[in-house]
Formats: structure tokens, sequence, C-alpha cells
């Protein structure tokens, strides 16, 4: 994803959450287990502080702010104040793309990290 924009020694992850079935049946509210999982794997995940962690809700079925939504308010109750967390929104003829990036408050390449994202964000993510 980040190609020429930061080097390869810096490591960043992304986060996906996927539907793995979907019975179509009445609607099931949200497991509250999501959200304390959620943020079991963000409190572990930044224990190593170089870690980057990025996440995209893309607008393909029209729910990208109500997931971007969800994420935020499992964000907000990990009430971790050394992970920050930064958003971003890229858009194109095409497309528009929510995202954030999370890192923690001690990460060394925080300036560099911000910079590329926003570069990205820039390009509607194009490589270079």
């Amino acid at each position: 994803m980040f190609g020429e924009y930061l080097p390869s020694y810096i490591p960043i992850y992304t986060l996906n959450i996927e539907l793995i079935s979907d019975s179509k049946g009445p609607k099931k509210p949200i497991d509250e287990r999501i959200e304390i999982t959620v943020a079991a794997i963000l409190q572990s995940f930044f224990e190593e502080v170089e870690n980057v962690m990025v996440y995209i809700c893309d607008n393909l079925d029209n729910k990208h702010h109500a997931r971007k939504r969800k994420f935020d308010s499992w964000y907000a109750h990990t009430q971790n104040s050394q992970i920050e967390k930064y958003d971003f929104i890229a858009t194109t003829e095409d497309f528009e793309l929510l995202n954030s990036v999370l890192l923690h408050a001690q990460n060394p390449y925080k300036v560099q990290v911000l910079q590329a994202f926003k570069m990205l964000n820039q390009s509607g993510f194009d490589p270079l």
C-alpha cells in the first residue's frame, strides 16, 4: 500500500473485519464481545511501539460511514491514551475511502508515517 512512500522496515498492517456469513434472517444485535476483542487486539498490537495499523472503509455498499462510526466507538472504548488515531478521506471520481492510521504515541516513525499517509490519501491511493 505504501510502496515508495515509506521504507519497508516500518511495520504497517491492515485490520480487516469481514462478515463470514449472513443468515438473511432477523437482524441480530451487535455482539458486545466484538468491542472487547478489538480493544484487546489494539492493546496487544501496540505493545510494540513501532507497529502501525491502517483500516479502510470503502463505499462499495454505501455503508462506509456506519463502519467508521462503529470502529470509532470501539477505539474510544480502548481508553488507551498511548494509541493515537488519525482520520483521512481519499476521494476520486469513482470512490470514497474513509481511512485511519493508528500508531503508538511513542512511535519513532510517527511523522514519516503521517506524512506518507497524507500523501497517499491525496493521490487517491494511487502508487507513485
